[in-house]
Parts: structure tokens; C-alpha cells; sequence
């Protein structure tokens, strides 16, 4: 590489850390057993890629705590409905329900939250100002009840949003990253699709 494409390329990496620092990343799914971990991980590989502002419900705690009179549920609403309104990339990883009767209803919270952001921000989703893609564990899709499998398979086939399986967590961080980066281009601007995801 001569030395004006590495300048320009230095130039141009610290223009896209620069807007990987305002897309607003958030990422739901199962807390339950170890799945909690296996966001972490998901979100910490996001944030060594430079996509800084990646964030679980949990990430919010300090900001937003526990009112005295809160229940531990109405507050996990609230964490909830708080990042659904914040992002503007949703990751939705789904799991597999492998222990009754521990993963009976597994993903209930995160498929209510699928819906909340499908119906609060379904034109967003049209004209490219948010963004959304959905992971499942294998065989995830077969134990899916029908409204939540039915709105997930004709919005995927509309185009709103993205759908892929996996079967161990780290099979989607590439994919996750490169999905990111896709987002940011249509955010932000026309980066060469050599730069780094």
C-alpha cells in the first residue's frame, strides 16, 4: 500500500470510530443461567470493535436506579422499555429452551420486547433510521409460539429486518460487527466497503 492510500485509510478509520461511538447499540435477549454471560460476551466483542455505545438493559442501573417503591419486575420494565427507546441498532439473540421446566417461556420478555420496538418503530425501520436484526440458537425456531414466529418470519421476508441462526454465541460476532457497520454506513455515510467493520 503506497503511502497516500495508508493516509488516506488512517483518515478514514478515525472517521468511522468517530460515528462507531454515536450508533446506539442495544442488545436483548434471555438473562436466564448463563445466557446473561453470553450477551457480555457478544457486547464486549462489539466494544473492542469499536462500537463503544453497546448496551444491555443492566447498563442502565446506575443511571436510572430502582424507585423505593419499584418491584424488581416493574423495574425490569422499565430498564426495558428505557433502551428500547434509545437505540438505534436492536441485536435480538434468541435461545434454545433445552431444561423443563428452567427454560419454559425462555425468550417471553425478549419477544415482548421484539414486538414493543416492531410496533413502536416500524416506519423507522422503513425509511433507515433504526435498524434491526434477529439471531436464534438452532432448533430455537421450532419451539417458537406462532404470533412471535409469525411476525419475525413476514418482517424478515419484508426486508424490515435480518434473521440468522447459530449455534454456538462467538458464531455471530463477525456477523454482528459487519451488521453494525452496515447500519453505521446508512446512518452516517457512503464508507468503502474495505473499511473496517
Amino acid at each position: 500500500m503506497d503511502d497516500f492510500n495508508k493516509r488516506y485509510k488512517s483518515k478514514e478509520e478515525r472517521s468511522i470510530l468517530k460515528y462507531k461511538d454515536k450508533l446506539k447499540i442495544g442488545i436483548f435477549g434471555s438473562f436466564a443461567g448463563d445466557r446473561f454471560k453470553k450477551l457480555e460476551s457478544l457486547k464486549n466483542y462489539l466494544k473492542k470493535k469499536g462500537y463503544t455505545n453497546v448496551r444491555l438493559s443492566t447498563d442502565f442501573e446506575k443511571e436510572f436506579p430502582r424507585e423505593p417503591d419499584e418491584s424488581k419486575v416493574e423495574y425490569n420494565r422499565r430498564l426495558s422499555e428505557i433502551i428500547i427507546d434509545w437505540c438505534d441498532v436492536y441485536i435480538f439473540v434468541f435461545f434454545r429452551e433445552e431444561k423443563y421446566p428452567d427454560d419454559v417461556n425462555l425468550n417471553q420478555s425478549a419477544s415482548m420486547e421484539l414486538e414493543r420496538v416492531y410496533t413502536l418503530y416500524k416506519d423507522k425501520f422503513n425509511n433507515g433510521e433504526k435498524f434491526l436484526i434477529i439471531y436464534s440458537e438452532k432448533k430455537c425456531r421450532d419451539q417458537m409460539r406462532s404470533v412471535f414466529k409469525g411476525l419475525a418470519i413476514r418482517e424478515t421476508k419484508s426486508g424490515i429486518w435480518e434473521w440468522e441462526e447459530f449455534e454456538n454465541i462467538g458464531d455471530i460476532f463477525e456477523n454482528a460487527s459487519r451488521f453494525c457497520f452496515r447500519c453505521l454506513r446508512k446512518m452516517f455515510g457512503g464508507f468503502r466497503e474495505a473499511a473496517t467493520p
